[in-house]
């Protein structure tokens, strides 16, 4: 099931742009020449699909759209894109694009998260250092980014008159990335202490819901609403799951 799914997910990998197609049906032109943050989470189906098949070429699709992300994704002062175009016929950048944060030039929190963990699971298959280091410099950019509440805004670049809604799945998964650079080694004293703050605020009655008609458990914010979402609880529990001592 799993060699399937990355045979599928290759699919929509463009070999040109060296990116994932991140939406749309392949049959249709829609969102074909865009690649998103989001997907630095599904290079390691990839880094897996080559070590039990032995075939290079899902490793090396991971490996540049890791690189693209790198390249076009992560701006020079360490925030981070949602989105990204690239010219189909030849493989060029366009440009950034924005799809879930308040504007193209913004700074969606959990567009960081992503960023943080997917390149630290990046370096863990690779030993790549550079996607070690873009990990960090994300990670301490977020980090520097919060306020008193600790749970984040959803996007760090909101007008002034905008309502602070925070997006605990942000949360969630940042401590994940940072539990995943504990197991490499990487993570110091005061990154551990970040983790277990944004534990800690996430745990809190105002973020859970254990409501057995809920549909979730973690309240997250999007845009302007509160909702539930299957990676924030995912996430959590994973977090948890972890600082029980899982893997």
């Amino acid at each position: 099931t799993g060699l399937a799914a990355a045979a599928a997910l290759y699919q929509r990998f463009n070999q040109k742009g060296g990116f994932i197609r991140a939406w749309g049906r392949l049959d249709t032109p829609e969102q074909d020449n865009m690649a998103i943050i989001d997907c630095m989470m599904n290079l390691p189906l990839f880094y897996w699909a080559s070590l039990e098949t032995g075939d290079p070429k899902y490793r090396e699709a991971a490996i540049r759209q890791a690189d693209n992300t790198l390249k076009y994704f992560i701006r020079p002062d360490d925030s981070v894109n949602h989105a990204y175009r690239f010219d189909l016929k030849t493989g060029q950048p366009l440009g950034p694009d924005n799809y879930c944060g308040n504007a193209v030039d913004s700074y969606w929190a959990r567009g960081a998260s992503w960023a943080i963990y997917g390149f630290a699971l990046s370096y863990r298959y690779t030993g790549d250092k550079k996607y070690l280091d873009a990990s960090l410099r994300v990670l301490r950019k977020f980090l520097a980014q919060l306020d008193a509440e600790v749970v984040p805004v959803w996007d760090f670049r909101l007008p002034p008159n905008a309502a602070p809604v925070r997006d605990a799945s942000a949360a969630a998964v940042v401590a994940c990335g940072i539990q995943e650079l504990q197991k490499l080694g990487a993570a110091d004293a005061s990154l551990l202490k970040s983790k277990d703050s944004l534990l800690n605020a996430i745990c809190a009655e105002k973020y859970l819901n254990f409501d057995a008609d809920c549909c979730g458990v973690l309240r997250c914010g999007f845009g302007n609403k509160i909702a539930y979402s299957s990676w924030g609880d995912y996430y959590l529990m994973e977090a948890l799951a972890r600082g029980r001592g899982g893997r």
